[in-house]
């Protein structure tokens, strides 16, 4: 499924996320390490419409943890989970999308590693620990539900103690059937849309599986003001 990025009009949170992602700097990262992002990648990069801030946000909240990222596309949240470079980004993808990571990403950064072609559906049935130890399991796969419900059901079965963040929550029907039977568990569920994926409202959910999780209170105090 091809999905098209529009130009919308500027946002009321535009000033809120401007502030509130101040300190990730992209810019200095990419500058740092010399990483380099074809044009498409770099224009992902846009704080007041994307989720890309939210997602290296996120990984300062972990110190020297291991993420998964699947759905690698381009590359783009591979490398905003990969900010903070003392975590290891896992990315899978079924294929090498407009040439994956590798053809839009130069000098990818050295915390990555890159699987493809490689299932996470399959990673779930084959090595279940390398899901349940992470710290951060982002997914943004292929949006017709069956599959994030899945995995979704596999992380509530087996006691799951990391953060959760699903892409595009609201983006069709399926996934608002998704995200709202995430919502009926014994769970703890955020709809973090306004400070990250708001572009066309496609938003974005995060959802803790301990509801005592040291990151719950800070998250919620970012989304004070949007």
């Amino acid at each position: 499924m091809a999905f098209e990025y529009k130009l919308t009009t500027p946002s009321p949170f535009d000033a809120v996320r401007h502030e509130l992602y101040k300190d990730i700097d992209f810019d200095k990262y990419f500058s740092d390490h010399n990483i380099q992002l074809s044009d498409t990648v770099l224009s992902y990069f846009d704080v007041t419409k994307e989720h890309y801030h939210f997602l290296a946000y996120v990984s300062t909240m972990i110190e020297n943890g291991s993420i998964i990222d699947t759905g690698t596309h381009r590359g783009g949240s591979a490398v905003a989970l990969s900010f903070n470079q003392s975590n290891k980004v896992d990315t899978y993808d079924i294929e090498a999308f407009k040439l994956g990571i590798k053809g839009n990403v130069k000098n990818i950064p050295s915390n990555i590693s890159y699987h493809c072609p490689f299932s996470i559906i399959t990673l779930m049935e084959t090595d279940p620990n390398k899901i349940l130890n992470s710290d951060i399991f982002f997914v943004d796969i292929n949006h017709e539900g069956p599959d994030e419900i899945k995995l979704f059901d596999f992380l509530l079965e087996n006691n799951y103690k990391g953060i959760l963040i699903l892409d595009d929550i609201h983006i069709n029907n399926e996934m608002k059937q998704v995200w709202s039977y995430i919502q009926s568990k014994d769970v703890a569920t955020l709809d973090v849309t306004n400070i990250a994926h708001l572009l066309d409202g496609d938003g974005t959910g995060v959802v803790f599986f301990d509801k005592t999780h040291r990151c719950i209170d800070e998250i919620k105090f970012m989304l004070r003001d949007a």
